[in-house]
């Protein structure tokens, strides 16, 4: 029996290590060498008597492998063993691979180690593996998953060919090259993440690879080989960096035919290859008749006829985005629906005051997105925008904005902070349906509709302020909003909708023994981010305007007189640490209440 097994493992030396001839994969009409030959030879193992394999058998398997020269293993053969029926078992669903035998660490997976079979669905690899050599894995019909150490440094070709129920790859972040035929024939491959770091992609790497939608290749790759996309049917974007210098020319093609006796190929019609202006994929693109879309700084873009620019998709992956106000020089004035959507490495957004137009579902499913700062020009704010951003704590909605649209905010359930702008006439339906952890809103004066659903399962909402100027609340504004209080006028609309749906309510102007002419209940928030401060108060009953000035050298110095609402917001970037007073005055009948404003001033420090 070992004698039988010795000559085994002699026959997969011949294969893996000797000089035999090696097989050719014939794709096309190219040629590809299936080297069988490992990136090991017979000088880096140790010899007994000539022979280099090792049979060990442990409580649960047999192996077969050989021992390098620094005492590791190459593992090249799992044998199983007999159960407790008698049968020979050799694979179960689940595989895990050894990280040591007969106490020597294991480093490399050798070539057909996991053998054709249709049994395991799932491997996992452990730690200090560094090598996976080529064809380990080839031939796992019913793979589903296979998890990699960070350790593996070298993967082979055709590693994991027609391993076709293959759904999702990670490739370790040391490894530096996908081979050829890598994964060649995966069909069910949907997804497949590349490290910053490998430099080339193999010949027919990807081939067959019927399923897979997209593809972000990062900077560090210079090179894309023969054929390496052949056959990805459903490709339908691939992002290629300015630093490819090489793409062989049929690298994108579905397939190809014969006519008056030579073959010709057929594009993958569907694809759009994303690439920078002026870089050799942009003029690869054009050379093969592909579509494509220019990119700047991990902005897909598009000139738009009133010389504009519309941000079209991020395919980026940086955790702080802020949007270029130019791009080669021309204003960015849009940015187009869905354009970030489930972009789930975004945490911060800095909107320039270029863009006056955010399409629909802009940030939808955004889901670690904490941080938006908006344009100061932006007009609306579309429909579901901001649905599913589970993470977004703060809002600041910026005067520019007159109308929130249908499900803007949708599920927002970190949400806590909500200010509004001053000049906002119209909350749509669902806006704010299911922000959990918004506690109290304040309606501004220039609202005059609320429509359907505009608050409803808001569980955490205790206070909600609405002006007389609101003559429209929709059906369910604030339904499943059980601990709620709402502040109104008397014989308002929101004092009706109120008594109509049973909610409490307090009527603002019910008794007034004392009508300050100045603000009060003056609020500050600080956000660290920007190094802005925002001052909230309390509004002046009869107010026209209101004005904010601040003590400096002495005197007090006006900052702005035109206040509408009873939000002011400082610039962004003020110094940190930096200790200001501030003086809040109300226009009330035409007068300043400047004194009182003085007496009741606040001290703030920027943070």
């Amino acid at each position: 029996m070992k004698s039988k097994k010795i000559i085994s493992g002699l026959l997969a030396l011949s294969l893996v290590f000797g000089g035999a001839v090696v097989p050719s994969a014939v794709i096309g009409n190219s040629v590809i060498s299936a080297s069988a030959s490992s990136i090991c030879d017979d000088s880096l193992f140790i010899s007994y008597g000539g022979n280099h394999a090792v049979d060990f058998t442990s409580e649960d398997n047999h192996y077969s492998y050989y021992i390098f020269k620094d005492g590791t293993v190459y593992l090249f053969e799992i044998q199983g063993l007999y159960d407790d029926t008698g049968e020979w078992h050799k694979y179960d669903e689940e595989m895990v691979m050894p990280s040591e035998i007969d106490g020597k660490a294991v480093t490399c997976i050798g070539y057909a180690a996991v053998g054709t079979n249709s049994i395991v669905k799932k491997i996992t690899v452990p730690e200090g593996i560094t090598m996976i050599d080529n064809g380990a894995f080839q031939s796992s019909y019913s793979l589903e998953s296979i998890d990699l150490p960070d350790t593996v440094t070298y993967i082979g070709d055709y590693a994991f060919e027609c391993d076709e129920k293959l759904k999702s790859f990670k490739i370790p972040p040391k490894v530096t090259t996908i081979n050829n035929l890598t994964f060649m024939g995966c069909k069910s491959l949907t997804s497949v993440s590349i490290p910053d770091g490998v430099t080339s992609i193999g010949d027919y790497a990807f081939e067959y690879c019927e399923s897979l939608p997209s593809v972000n290749i990062p900077d560090s790759v210079t090179s894309i080989g023969d054929g390496c996309f052949y056959g990805c049917v459903n490709l339908r974007s691939i992002v290629i960096p300015a630093s490819v210098t090489s793409i062989s020319k049929n690298a994108f093609v579905k397939d190809e035919y014969y006519e008056n006796n030579e073959i010709k190929y057929r594009p993958l019609k569907n694809l759009t290859i994303y690439c920078y202006k002026g870089s050799y994929a942009e003029e690869y693109a054009k050379a093969n008749g592909l579509k494509y879309c220019l990119l700047d700084q991990g902005f897909v873009y598009k000139q738009l006829d009133d010389n504009t620019i519309e941000i079209i998709k991020y395919v980026g992956n940086d955790t702080e985005v802020n949007i270029p106000s130019k791009i080669d020089n021309i204003p960015v004035t849009s940015i187009h629906s869905a354009a970030f959507y489930g972009s789930n490495t975004i945490k911060s957004v800095v909107i320039p005051d270029s863009v006056v137009s955010l399409g629909d579902a802009v940030f939808g499913g955004c889901t670690n997105l904490e941080n938006v700062s908006l344009s100061n020009n932006v007009r609306s704010i579309g429909q579901v925008v901001f649905s599913g951003c589970s993470s977004l704590k703060e809002i600041v909605i910026p005067d520019s904005v007159t109308s929130i649209d249908s499900a803007a905010f949708l599920d927002c359930i970190g949400l806590e902070k909500v200010y509004l702008s001053n000049n906002l006439e119209t909350i749509g339906a669902s806006a704010f349906n299911g922000c959990k952890s918004l506690k109290e809103i304040v309606i501004p004066d220039s609202v005059i509709s609320i429509e359907s659903a505009a608050f409803v399962n808001c569980t955490g909402l205790e206070s909600v302020t609405i002006p007389k100027n609101v003559v429209s609340i929709g059906e369910y504004a604030f339904a499943v909003c059980d601990n709620l209080t709402i502040y109104c006028y008397t014989n308002s609309a929101a004092q009706q909708y109120a008594i109509d749906n049973e909610i409490k309510y307090e009527r603002i102007d019910a008794s007034k023994p004392f009508v300050p002419t100045y603000p009060t209940n003056i609020k500050v928030d600080h956000s660290e981010q920007y190094h802005q401060v925002r001052f909230t108060w309390d509004k002046v009953e009869n107010a026209e305007k209101y004005g904010i000035a601040v003590y400096l050298a002495g005197k007090w110095r006006i900052q702005t007189q035109n206040i509408t609402g009873t939000i002011y917001t400082t610039p962004k970037n003020l110094t940190p640490g930096k200790t200001y007073k501030v003086a809040i005055a109300a226009k009330v009948n035409g007068q300043w209440d400047v004194n009182n404003a003085i007496k009741n001033a606040v001290t703030v420090t920027v943070k």
